[in-house]
C-alpha cells in the first residue's frame, strides 16, 4: 500500500503527501493535531476501528471494495459516509498469446492454505475420473505456525494434499514466479471461507485469461466483474466441495469445447484494473480534498 501510495500515486498526486496516511494493516497514529486519512485494506472484523466513528480524527476514509465499505458502514454506523471513497485495488497487466487445453488442465489455487484449499482439493477428489487435471499450490502448507491458526486444519489440508498425486506443491513463490506460471494455466479455483474484501490473486488470475470460479463470499463477486463463474457460498464444507466440483467439471467442457473467450475477459479485466485507471481516481481524489 504504502510503495503504491509513493511509487504510483504521490508523483502525480504531490498534494496528498501533505496529509497524515493512516495504513491499514500497519500502525494506528491517529493524531488530532494532523490531517488524517484511513486506508484500509482489511475486513471490519480484523481491527479496532472505533476512531472512524469520531469525525474529528478521520478526515476521509478510503476503502477498496463497496462490499467492504458496506461491511463497515453496518459495524460502524457513526461513521462519517460523506467521507468515504472506494477505490479499489491494480495489477499490472499479464500478457498471454495463446492457451492450450489439449493436454493438462492446470487448476491453479494462489490464496493462503487456510482459506478454503481443503475445499477444493475435497472437490478435486470428486474428480477421480479426470486424470488430465494438475492443481498447483501456491502457498505454505504450515497455516499454524504462520498464522496461529488450528492445527487440526493444517494436518487435514497436508493429508488431503498428500493423498492425490494430482497435487502439486509449489510452496511460497514471489509473485512473479506466480504470474509466469498463470500463463499457461487454465483455471482459478478459490472456494474461500476468507472474507475477502478484494482479491488481487483473482484479478490476476483473470488478467491471465483463466476460467475464474469463487463462491460468492465477500467480495469476491465484485472483484470478478461479471467476468467469473460463481456459486453459493455453503457452510457445509463437503456439500460446498460437491458443487465446486460440478462447476470445475463445467469449466473443463467450456474449455475444450473452444467456447471460453479468455481474450476478452483479459482485456475488460486489464482495463478495469490497470494502473493508469485507478491514478485517474487518486487525481480526482485529490482534488476533491485539496481544492
Amino acid at each position: 500500500m504504502l510503495l503504491n501510495l509513493k511509487d504510483r500515486v504521490f508523483p502525480q498526486a504531490p498534494e496528498l503527501k501533505n496529509w497524515n496516511w493512516l495504513l491499514s494493516p500497519g500502525k494506528w497514529n491517529v493524531d488530532q493535531k494532523e490531517k488524517n486519512i484511513s486506508y484500509i485494506h482489511l475486513s471490519h472484523s480484523q481491527g479496532d476501528f472505533e476512531f472512524l466513528e469520531v469525525p474529528e480524527f478521520i478526515n476521509y476514509s478510503i476503502f477498496i471494495s463497496y462490499y467492504q465499505y458496506q461491511r463497515f458502514f453496518e459495524s460502524h454506523p457513526q461513521m462519517e459516509t460523506s467521507s468515504c471513497y472506494v477505490i479499489k485495488n491494480s495489477i499490472e497487466p499479464i500478457e498471454i498469446t495463446s492457451k492450450d487445453y489439449s493436454n493438462k488442465i492446470k487448476m491453479v489455487f494462489q490464496c493462503e492454505p487456510y482459506r478454503g484449499l481443503d475445499r477444493l482439493v475435497m472437490a478435486l477428489s470428486l474428480l477421480k475420473h479426470h486424470q488430465d487435471i494438475e492443481l498447483h499450490v501456491f502457498g505454505n502448507l504450515d497455516i499454524n505456525k504462520a498464522w496461529g491458526l488450528d492445527l487440526e486444519l493444517e494436518n487435514s489440508i497436508k493429508e488431503l494434499c498428500s493423498k492425490d498425486s494430482r497435487v502439486v506443491l509449489r510452496g511460497r513463490t514471489s509473485n512473479q514466479e506466480v504470474r509466469d506460471f498463470l500463463k499457461e494455466a487454465h483455471i482459478f479455483a478459490y472456494p474461500s471461507t476468507f472474507e475477502e474484501v478484494s482479491c488481487i490473486s483473482l484479478m490476476e488470475a483473470m488478467s491471465a485469461g483463466l476460467y475464474c470460479i469463487t463462491n460468492s463470499y465477500g467480495a469476491l463477486p465484485e472483484t470478478g466483474i461479471g467476468l467469473t463463474k460463481i456459486y453459493p457460498f455453503n457452510v457445509n464444507s463437503e456439500q460446498e466441495a460437491q458443487a465446486l466440483a460440478k462447476e470445475i467439471e463445467k469449466a473443463i467442457d467450456t474449455l475444450r469445447s473452444g467456447t471460453f473467450d479468455y481474450l476478452t475477459q483479459a482485456a475488460i479485466t486489464n482495463k478495469t484494473y490497470s494502473h493508469e485507471e485507478r491514478l485517474k481516481e487518486w487525481i480526482s481524489f485529490s482534488n476533491d480534498i485539496n481544492h
